[in-house]
């Protein structure tokens, strides 16, 4: 339902990093998985008393993930040749 108020951003948002995926040549599911375990170790920083690693290490493994999520719509742009 929020799509259609939120298409254009989430356009201009993926792009570049649908650009960033190809030149790297990485899937969604290798990216989701590496921001899995950003998540993971920022939860044992976390654990360990390292509470201002563990709190940016979690959000930067979230951001992964959103990035991801938005991706995943462009996925037949992703790897289409130019």
């Amino acid at each position: 339902m929020l799509e259609k108020y939120f298409k254009n951003s989430s356009e201009v948002f993926a792009k570049p990093f649908i650009k960033i995926l190809r030149y790297f040549n990485l899937k969604p599911n290798t990216v989701s998985i590496f921001g899995l375990a950003v998540i993971i170790a920022g939860s044992y920083c976390f654990y360990l008393e390292n509470r201002n690693l563990g709190i940016v290490l979690i959000f930067l493994g979230i951001l992964l993930q959103i990035a991801i999520l938005s991706c995943l719509q462009y996925l037949p742009y992703l790897f289409r040749q130019i």
